[in-house]
Formats: C-alpha cells, structure tokens, sequence
C-alpha cells in the first residue's frame, strides 16, 4: 500500500531538531509499515506527527487505522487530515473512503464523533463519560449527546450534538479564558456531516489507497485574513410618501384640466349662440362628463393627500 511523502518541512516553524527527528520517525514508519508491521508504523506515525503535525502523516495514520479495522480512528485521521489540507487535490477520493467508514459503522448501528479541541489541554467529556483529548473519535449511538469542555483557566463550554446514524461528524470547540467580556464562553462549529455514501461505494476496505502527489503544509503561524466589513446602505426614506405625492399630484391636474373643459363647454352653451341640436347635445354631454371626472379627480386628490401625510409620518 502507497504512502505518503512528508514535503515542505523546512517551511514549519518547529526546531530544526524536532523536524529531523520527525522526518526520521516517517520514514521508519513506511519502512514498518511495507513489511506489514502496521501497529510499529502506526506508533512510528504517532510520534512523528506529535512533533511535527503534517496532513501527509495524519493521512498515513488513517490508512494503518483502516488496515487494523480500527474504523473510529480512520475516520478521526481522516477528519484531521481534510483539516491540515482543506484545499487537497484528492479531497473527492479522501472523503469516499471516509464514507465507506462511515458505512462500517452505521452497519453496527453506531457512528463516530470527531472531537477537535483548542487550546492544548483542553478536555471533553461526551454523556459524562472519561475525559478525552484533541482528536478523540467516538463510537456513539445516534441520537442526541451533551458534549461538556473544559480546561484550566478557561470558560467551560456545553453544547448538544446530534449523530446520525447516516454519517459521521465532526465538532471543533476553541475554550476562551474568563477575562473575555461576559457571554463569550467559547465557541464551537456546528458538526459538519459526510453526505451518505452512493450505492456503489464498497463497505469495507476495497477502497483504493488514495494517489497523493505533494500536499501542501499547514502553516500555524500565518496570520489571518481581515476582511473589512462594508457600510450597510441606508434604506430610502419616504419611498411610498413620495409615490403617494405623485399620485396625488396627477388626480389634481386631471381635476384641473377636467374641470376647465366642463367650465369651457358650459360657456360655449350660454354665450348665446344658436347652434342646431346635435351640436347643443354634444356640449352638454362633454360639458357633464368633464365635470363629472374633475369632481372624482379633486375627491381622490383629497383622499390620497390624507394617505399621502399619514405616510410621511410613519416613513419618518
């Protein structure tokens, strides 16, 4: 089975010592682990990524995980891996065979909890159970579990997970000390859940090993990225009081302009003119009709002037 490669070391921040021991213990675990001393290699692994926590070495740890059938911890070395490397090239394949341990568990009726703890020191317990550590993996029955951290100096955080039985998930809780403002007692991620595997992915170990090329290392000592909150617009004031005015505008000019057609036709019938009856009829009638509109145009512009100043009040 192919292993992983450590890359980049001298782009770490640990002593030049430490990286050197750390690159000799790797590569003592891929020669345990290719003559099919997995437990040595796994402990080979172990030691190397406590001194120099590389996602090449996690990555490795899953596979002896998943070699020994031990399916919680393959899934825990696998969650840590995808942490350390969020932008790998193989993430698709990574996740396919974190699924398929997925499926070993749910199969047994249980599934695993991922516990990623900060700062060093921190502890957790799951339903009041032993104290456990950063990277815990747990085998738990579905359903809700209160998951309780604490550390010396920090603010104890309590919160509820809720396992499916479909997937996996992950918690990561960062304990804040109590000299922080009041209310902040920690912070924890909500657990992110692997998508159920799709029929044709194999339940056990027919998984391919996972190709790697070079993975990129964690850098814990880059500084974060600030990004700069952008103003909120300011909402429109008056916006249905400015309509409203606008309505109201248009029903008095056509109250106006209604009202002087009726008043220019009623002069046109009483200015003495004789005129035959056809002509006299069609006076009247536009006469009346222009009256009628100018009387409905100067009602509705007095309505909505109300509407209008009520409007102005509430957008105020």
């Amino acid at each position: 089975m192919w292993l992983l490669l450590v890359v980049l070391l001298s782009q770490t921040p640990e002593p030049p010592a430490a990286r050197a021991e750390a690159r000799r213990l790797f590569v003592q675990g891929e020669k345990e682990f290719a003559s099919g001393a997995v437990a040595a290699a796994e402990s080979s692994f172990r030691q190397s990524f406590s001194l120099l926590p590389l996602p090449a070495t996690a990555f490795n740890l899953a596979r002896c995980a998943q070699q020994t059938n031990a399916t919680a911890a393959a899934i825990g070395w696998y969650r840590r891996y995808l942490r350390l490397a969020p932008a790998a090239d193989d993430r698709a394949q990574v996740e396919a065979a974190l699924a398929a341990q997925n499926k070993r568990l749910a199969a047994r009726g249980v599934q695993a909890l991922t516990l990623f703890l900060s700062p060093a020191g921190a502890t957790a317990r799951v339903d009041d159970g032993a104290p456990v550590r950063d990277g815990a993996t747990l085998e738990l029955a579905p359903g809700p579990h209160q998951v309780v951290v604490s550390g010396d100096g920090l603010v104890t955080s309590q919160l509820e997970v809720n396992l499916s039985l479909a997937a996996s998930s992950e918690i990561a809780v960062t304990l804040v000390p109590p000299s922080l403002p009041a209310g902040v007692a920690g912070f924890a991620e909500l657990p992110s859940r692997v998508s159920p595997p799709p029929a044709d992915v194999p339940a056990r170990d027919e998984v391919k090993p996972v190709q790697r090329r070079e993975l990129p290392t964690f850098d814990a000592t880059a500084p974060p990225v600030v990004v700069s909150k952008q103003p909120k617009a300011k909402p429109h004031r008056f916006k249905f009081a400015w309509v409203g005015l606008g309505v109201t505008g248009a029903a008095v000019l056509t109250g106006l302009i209604s009202g002087l057609v009726a008043f220019a036709n009623s002069t046109q019938l009483t200015d003495g003119t004789l005129r035959d009856r056809m002509t006299a009829t069609s006076l009247r009638d536009s006469a009346l009709t222009s009256a009628t509109v100018a009387n409905g145009s100067w009602i509705a512009a007095g309505v909505l002037a109300v509407a209008t100043s009520i409007t102005f009040g509430v957008e105020w």
